[in-house]
C-alpha cells in the first residue's frame, strides 16, 4: 500500500460543519485546497511526500538542530503549476535513497 502526503502552511478555518442530523469536523480554505493539490502531485512525481515552500520557510526560520535535519532530508523540485492557482508554487520532496 502506498500513501501520498501534501504539506502546506497557512491559515485555515476548522470546525463542525453540517446540521442537527449530522456534523462533520473539517478544515476549509485556500491552505487546505493547496495541500490537497500537493497531495495529488505525489503520484505524478512518484514520491510519497510533497511539501510547499511555506513549510520549508517556516522550518528554516526555527534554526534548530531538528529543523536542520528536517531540511536536509528535502530536495527542491522547482516551481509547479497547481490546478486552481494562478501562480506557480515551489515544492520540495524527500531525498531519494539514490541521492
Amino acid at each position: 500500500m502506498a500513501i501520498g502526503i501534501g504539506l502546506n502552511y497557512g491559515p485555515a478555518v476548522v470546525g463542525d460543519v453540517g446540521s442537527k442530523q449530522g456534523l462533520s469536523f473539517t478544515a476549509i480554505g485556500d491552505t487546505v485546497n493547496t495541500a490537497s493539490r500537493l497531495q495529488s502531485l505525489t503520484s505524478e512525481l512518484g514520491t510519497s511526500l510533497v511539501v510547499c515552500d511555506a513549510v520549508v520557510a517556516k522550518i528554516a526560520g526555527r534554526r534548530t538542530a531538528d529543523s536542520k535535519a528536517l531540511l536536509e532530508g528535502l530536495r527542491n523540485l522547482g516551481e509547479h503549476k497547481l490546478r486552481g492557482r494562478a501562480a506557480k508554487l515551489r515544492i520540495w520532496s524527500q531525498q531519494s535513497s539514490a541521492s
